[in-house]
Parts: structure tokens; C-alpha cells; sequence
């Protein structure tokens, strides 16, 4: 059984997974939460929203009313595991208040669960916050890269990390000795679109012809391609893992706003392998 917490400040929406913790003494509990080395071990960013300036004081007086929010909702949707139906959930979203759990529970089927655990990891995520958010950053605007510290088999991948909710793992460097790709760069790419639930390749770009070529950050494509090719090498491979809202717009509004999908797409979490072909500085 997997444990996610929520954790709701004023100016976002934050979502943690947690490790080993039911096998945990209460005092062992209490020594972790106060160690940001420790706590560090057993907490891991699994989605984040930040609130736009015009939207944080609405989130915020909804949840102080204990309100469910469309936005928490979606939230939640796209970054814990999927429900299936007829099938008993494999993991329970931890929350501060009781009351918030059960009105989560009646929106969405999540289970949510309000414990002294859950409520000592809130408390170490209130404290540790700064550290926990903290994004990483395998590439800046000049190309420099983190090595990995061992040999890593080729099916392993070189660097996995989360960002706003996609999962990224780069598969293959590329040419390092030029500058990664970034804002505003014109970049081409190939890239294949399969649904995260059945494995079904829903899109495939080399059976196109010639690469999709598109401007990083100007919304011609779907948020998680934005998001996810910048730091990217020439000839480097990258696998996304897009949640519904970094993906194609649906008929209720989520995903990239006017960016159409492959048929069986939309509503979808999907995973994206994209090949960095050229950039145009």
C-alpha cells in the first residue's frame, strides 16, 4: 500500500509520496521528520501546482472552508495512480483534516487517511519545504550536465526526476560539446505518443517523414514537450511520463489548451519518447 500526503499552503498545491513509513516506531517517526537528510529519504515530490496570483486567495479560502476545489480535484486526478474500477485502490492520500478527506473521498473516489503519521509527515513537509521543492536541474542555459556517479546500464535511465508533475528520465546524453536546447530555441524533434494505461502507440512521427519542428515555450505544443525539451542535447533521447493536465485538451478544459491529440489521447496519461534532431539557435 503506497502513501501519497497533500499538502496545501497559500500559494500552491503540493503532493508528496512517502516510503517505509507504517513499518516505523512513533519516536523513529519523529527523528526523521526533524533531520532534512532523513526526511529526505522517505518523502519525494510527486506534484506541484502553483496558484496564479489572481486564483491563490479563492484556493485558499475554498480549503479553509474545507471545499473541494475543481482545481484541487484535477490536481489530484492527474498526479496519484490511476482508480480502476471494480478494483480496490493500491494506495491512500494522507490530508490534514478529516473533513477535507471525506469530501475528497465523495468527489473522487481517492481514500484519504488522517493519522499521527500523516500528521507528523505534514509537519516535517511544513518544515522542510524549501528543500523538498526544490527542482532539479540536470542542465542550465549553457549546457552543463550532472554525470552520474556510477556506470549505468543503457536500460537504466542516466537522470529521473519530477517536474509539476511529469516524470523525466534521460536515456541518452547526445552531443554535450554543443549547447542544450532552451526557451525560445526552435527545435526538431521525433517522437511517439503511447497510452500510459494499455501501452498503445497511439502516435509515431518518423512514420511522418520529416521531424515536427516547433518553438520551445511558445504553446504550439503540448505543455509537457515545453517543458521537457529544454536541457535537452542534439541526438539526445528523453522519456516523458505526462499526467492529463501536461497533455492534450479534453472536452472539460484540461490538458494544453487548443492542442489536439491522436485519437484515444486526450484524457489520457501518457508516456512521450522525443529524439532531440536539431536546434536552431
Amino acid at each position: 500500500m503506497s502513501l501519497y500526503v497533500l499538502y496545501i499552503n497559500e500559494s500552491s498545491f503540493s503532493l508528496f509520496q512517502c516510503y517505509g513509513i507504517f513499518k516505523m516506531e512513533e519516536n523513529d517517526m519523529a527523528k526523521h521528520v526533524d533531520d532534512r537528510p532523513r526526511f529526505r529519504k522517505i518523502v519525494d515530490l510527486a506534484g506541484f501546482y502553483k496558484f496564479e496570483s489572481s486564483e491563490a486567495p479563492k484556493q485558499v479560502k475554498a480549503i479553509s472552508k474545507g471545499r473541494v476545489s475543481a482545481k484541487l480535484q484535477n490536481f489530484l486526478l492527474d498526479n496519484l495512480p490511476e482508480l480502476e474500477a471494480e478494483k480496490k485502490p493500491e494506495f491512500k492520500l494522507g490530508v490534514k483534516d478529516i473533513k477535507l478527506g471525506a469530501r475528497i473521498f465523495r468527489k473522487t473516489n481517492i481514500p484519504c487517511i488522517c493519522d499521527k503519521y500523516v500528521l507528523e509527515l505534514i509537519r516535517g513537509v511544513h518544515k522542510h519545504f524549501d528543500l523538498l521543492t526544490r527542482f532539479p536541474e540536470p542542465c542550465n542555459l549553457d549546457g552543463d550536465r550532472r554525470e552520474p556517479t556510477k556506470r549505468i546500464k543503457k536500460s537504466v535511465p542516466l537522470l529521473k526526476y519530477k517536474l509539476f508533475g511529469c516524470t523525466v528520465e534521460d536515456l541518452k546524453k547526445g552531443r554535450t560539446r554543443y549547447r542544450a536546447a532552451t526557451l525560445m530555441d526552435t527545435v526538431s524533434v521525433h517522437y511517439t505518443v503511447t497510452r500510459s494505461k494499455d501501452s498503445k502507440l497511439l502516435l509515431d512521427t518518423n512514420t511522418l517523414g520529416d521531424p515536427v519542428q516547433f518553438r520551445v515555450g511558445r504553446g504550439e505544443v503540448i505543455r509537457a514537450l515545453d517543458l521537457g525539451i529544454c536541457g535537452m542535447f542534439v541526438r539526445g533521447e528523453r522519456r516523458l511520463k505526462v499526467p492529463v493536465s501536461l497533455g492534450y485538451e479534453t472536452k472539460s478544459g484540461r490538458g494544453t489548451k487548443d492542442i489536439k491529440g491522436p485519437k484515444g489521447a486526450s484524457g489520457h496519461k501518457l508516456i512521450i519518447d522525443v529524439t532531440l534532431v536539431a536546434v536552431d539557435f
